[in-house]
C-alpha cells in the first residue's frame, strides 16, 4: 500500500487529520453519557443485522491482522454504500468507534477505512470534510475510491466544489478519475456540466472515460451532442452504438440534435460492413495496405480497450483478443471491422432501462432475486436493485 507518510507533506497531513479525529473522539465520549436514544426503525435494524457477521470478523482481526481487518471493513462499507443502507450504519458501527478513533497514523493500513467509518457513523460528519479531502492523496485505488464514495455521501456539496477545481488542483493520478466517476454517479447532470465546462483542461484519457456515462442518460447525452455541435468536444469520441440507442428513443430534441451533427444513423450496417471487410482483405492480399502501428495502438486504447484485453492491456468486458479471433487473416479482419457479426453466448450483453431514464448495456456478472450486476465499458461493475432501479431489461443486439 502506498501510504501518505511517503509524501513530502506527510507531517502536515497528519496534523490536519488528527485534529478532526480528536474532535470526533470527544463527541463520541460525550454521546456515551447522554440518555439512550429513541428506538431505530425496522429498516435500520435489518441493515445493522446484515453487517453483524462481517463486523465481528473485523473486531477479531483488528489487532492481529490490520490489513485483513481493513479489507473486510472496506468491503462491508462499500456494499452498504452501493445498496444505500446508510441508515443502518451508525448503529452497526457504534460499538467500534473507539477502535477507529485510535487509528491516527496515515501509514496504518486501517487508516483510510477508519476515517470512512467515522464519517459514516457521525451525524455531524461534515466536520470531517477536511480530513476526507486531505486523506485522498497517496492512497491505493481501493482506499481512495472508498473515501471518495463516503465524501460524496456525507458532504456532497463540499465534494462537488472540490471536484470542480480538481483537474487543476490535484495530480493526474489515481484520485482524479475516481472523483470524476463518483461525481457522475452522484448527480450526472451536475457533473456533466462541470466536465464539459472545463473540457479542454481534462486529460485525454479522462475525456474518453467520461463519454460513456454521459451518453447513458438523455439529458447528459443532449449536453454532449450540443457541446460537439459547438465544436468544444471532438465528434469522434461518440461511437455509433451510443448514437443508435437514442435513435428511436422518442426524445424529439435529442434525435434532432443527433441528426444535426451526424445525419440519420442507420439501424443496421451489416451489408456495408461486409463490403468493407472484403475491400480491406483485397488490399492486404495485394500488398497495397499502408497501415500504421502507432495509430492502431491509439485506436485500440481509445475504443477497443474499453471492452477487450490485448497483451494484458484493457478491460475484460468482451473476450480477450490476444489469442482469440486471430486464427487467420479473414477472421482477424472480420473481427476488426465487423465485431458484432458473431457474439458468443458468454458475451451476450443485457441492456437495462433504469428508473432514472438511463440506458446501460453490459455483461451479466451476477443475477439473483433482488439484484442484477453488469460489467460495463471500462470494466466497472454496476449493481441494480431490481425492485427500485430497473424499468426494463432486454438482450442487447450489440
Amino acid at each position: 500500500m502506498s501510504h501518505l507518510h511517503a509524501c513530502p507533506r506527510s507531517s502536515q497531513l497528519v496534523n490536519l487529520l488528527v485534529v478532526p479525529l480528536a474532535v470526533f473522539a470527544s463527541a463520541a465520549h460525550a454521546q456515551d453519557s447522554t440518555p439512550a436514544a429513541a428506538p431505530v426503525n425496522a429498516t435500520a435494524t435489518a441493515g445493522a443485522s446484515s453487517l453483524t457477521g462481517s463486523l465481528k470478523i473485523v473486531k477479531l482481526l483488528w489487532k492481529s491482522s490490520p490489513a485483513a481487518a481493513a479489507r473486510t471493513l472496506s468491503k462491508s462499507l462499500s456494499v452498504a454504500l452501493e445498496r444505500d443502507q446508510l441508515a443502518s450504519l451508525p448503529e452497526a458501527l457504534a460499538p467500534m468507534q473507539a477502535m477507529f478513533v485510535q487509528v491516527v497514523e496515515p501509514s496504518d493500513p486501517r487508516y483510510a477505512v477508519s476515517l470512512a467509518a467515522l464519517a459514516l457513523s457521525d451525524p455531524n460528519a461534515t466536520r470531517l470534510q477536511a480530513a476526507l479531502r486531505n486523506a485522498l492523496e497517496g492512497q491505493e485505488p481501493g482506499d481512495a475510491e472508498l473515501l471518495v464514495n463516503v465524501w460524496f455521501k456525507v458532504a456532497p456539496d463540499d465534494a462537488f466544489d472540490h471536484f470542480t477545481t480538481s483537474f487543476t488542483a490535484l495530480p493526474k493520478g489515481v484520485v482524479l478519475p475516481i472523483l470524476m466517476q463518483r461525481a457522475l454517479a452522484t448527480d450526472r447532470n451536475r457533473a456533466a456540466g462541470i466536465i464539459l465546462e472545463g473540457w479542454d483542461k481534462w486529460p485525454r484519457e479522462l475525456q474518453v472515460a467520461a463519454i460513456e456515462p454521459m451518453t447513458a442518460q438523455a439529458s447528459t447525452m443532449l449536453r454532449v451532442v450540443k457541446a460537439i455541435e459547438a465544436k468544444r468536444v471532438p465528434k469522434d469520441l461518440v461511437n455509433m452504438n451510443q448514437l443508435r440507442k437514442w435513435q428511436n428513443s422518442g426524445d424529439i430534441e435529442l434525435v434532432s440534435a443527433i441528426e444535426n451533427v451526424w445525419g440519420r444513423v442507420r439501424e443496421s450496417d451489416d451489408a456495408e460492413r461486409q463490403k468493407l471487410v472484403q475491400q480491406k482483405l483485397q488490399l492486404l492480399r495485394q500488398g497495397d495496405s499502408r497501415g500504421s502501428l502507432s495509430r492502431g495502438q491509439l485506436v485500440f486504447t481509445r475504443v477497443c480497450s474499453q471492452c477487450h484485453q490485448l497483451h494484458g492491456q484493457g478491460y475484460e468486458v468482451g473476450p480477450a483478443i490476444t489469442n482469440n479471433g486471430r486464427g487467420n487473416l479473414e477472421q482477424l479482419v472480420s473481427n476488426v471491422f465487423d465485431p458484432s457479426l458473431v457474439i458468443g453466448a458468454a458475451f451476450q450483453a443485457k441492456t437495462v432501462l433504469t428508473a432514472d431514464g438511463e440506458v446501460i448495456s453490459g455483461l451479466v456478472v451476477a443475477d439473483d432475486e433482488r439484484f442484477l450486476k453488469l460489467k460495463v465499458q471500462g470494466g466497472k461493475i454496476l449493481e441494480f436493485n431490481k425492485a427500485e432501479d430497473i424499468e426494463q431489461v432486454r438482450a442487447s443486439n450489440k
